[in-house]
């Protein structure tokens, strides 16, 4: 397992743009993601990102009722282990207190 933590200050293509800088394949992401500077930029890296456009009302064509389910199902999860862990809010002031309160949970 691995994860990441990027401030709060770092827009969400950013960070990905960092994090996905050294995959290649296929990658699910949500509306946040979309951008089409990132998806040309990483489709040269030859990693192709799926995201729905900002608006669904601009929307050319229907995700897959498969990958539709599997992003609810993923969101659902994060959200009820955002609840249960008590991430909502970080109380640590610096890397190592953050990740150690992480490691326990």
């Amino acid at each position: 397992m691995d994860f990441r933590v990027t401030p709060a200050n770092v827009s969400d293509t950013v960070a990905a743009e960092i994090m996905l800088s050294d995959c290649t394949g296929w990658d699910l992401g949500d509306r946040n993601y979309w951008k089409p500077a990132l998806q040309e930029t990483l489709r040269e890296r030859g990693l192709f990102l799926l995201t729905p456009f900002r608006s669904v009302k601009h929307e050319p064509f229907r995700f897959p009722i498969r990958l539709t389910n599997m992003r609810y199902r993923i969101e659902t999860v994060i959200g009820q282990l955002v609840d249960r862990f008590h991430i909502k809010k970080v109380w640590a002031r610096d890397t190592w207190h953050l990740t150690s309160r992480w490691m326990r949970k």
